[in-house]
């Protein structure tokens, strides 16, 4: 039997400001925004989509804490990137063993 329950408990911890934020495993609807994004040429509205990619990744935390664009927009632009591939790569990332 696989159990499944183990992928809805995955999380990529990131230290905030001193504040440690578990952001969860993407739901299948952000994913296929984050699909949807990656098919698109680059451009500045695309860069703009990507930043509420990573707002809504990061508002998906087990805290509850809530982040504004405002939050972003003071983070290096290094930081937002590694948030991005992190939780993009652990929805993509299969368990080797779910149970």
């Amino acid at each position: 039997m696989i159990d499944l329950s183990k992928y809805a408990d995955r999380t990529v911890d990131f230290m905030i400001e001193g504040e440690m934020v578990r952001v969860q495993e993407l739901s299948h609807a952000l994913y296929r925004k984050v699909v949807a994004y990656e098919a698109e040429p680059a451009s500045a509205e695309s860069f703009d989509k990507r930043t509420e990619l990573i707002l809504e990744m990061l508002n998906r935390n087990t805290s509850g804490k809530k982040f504004k664009i405002a939050d972003l927009d003071k983070m290096p632009e290094g930081a937002l990137n590694r948030i991005y591939q992190e939780v993009v790569y652990l929805s993509r990332k299969a368990l080797t063993d779910p149970n």
